[in-house]
């Protein structure tokens, strides 16, 4: 799987409000149970409750048996089987300080 976290970091301060992952599987086989995350980028804040995954919004609390999380410096997101080839797009939500 390769993810572009750098994209998230440009976005998050060319348009001062997003940060998006984009998470693609290489080659043809299923990859199971991956997980995503990325630091929230530098001088901005977390936006609570901003994750989504494929545009739904899990909760970002930990533990709390969904996929999205925000552990106070990053946010983490773990994805069920993704099939080979396939793209899965992660966003969330910044404030610039």
């Amino acid at each position: 799987m390769r993810a572009t976290p750098a994209l998230s970091r440009w976005l998050a301060l060319a348009l001062g409000a997003a940060s998006l992952i984009l998470a693609t599987t290489v080659g043809t086989s299923d990859l199971t149970n991956p997980a995503i995350s990325d630091d929230v980028p530098t001088d901005t804040t977390y936006k609570p409750e901003s994750i989504t995954l494929e545009g739904a919004p899990p909760s970002d609390a930990s533990k709390d048996g969904d996929a999205g999380s925000f552990d106070g410096g990053s946010i983490a997101v773990a994805l069920d089987t993704v099939p080979g080839g396939q793209t899965r797009t992660i966003t969330f939500q910044v404030t610039i300080n």
